[in-house]
């Protein structure tokens, strides 16, 4: 089911936050997957955290879980 939800979704993903995929070793997936690698943040440790606050001002709709 969830795999189900991300795909009826995927299409309206603005990328994925740098540091999530650096924690997670998921950076070439995400790439190799068409998505952006979002670095706006720099943040110690990590290649860049997305900035909810220029999102937000893009119009995008922010769902974190």
């Amino acid at each position: 089911m969830p795999h189900e939800l991300f795909e009826a979704v995927k299409d309206t993903v603005a990328g994925v936050s740098c540091g999530c995929a650096d924690v997670f070793g998921a950076n070439e997936e995400a790439v190799n997957s068409g998505f952006e690698l979002i670095k706006d943040n720099p943040v110690p440790g990590t290649s860049g955290l997305a900035s909810l606050r220029k999102l937000a001002a893009d119009g995008f709709t922010i769902l974190t879980f």
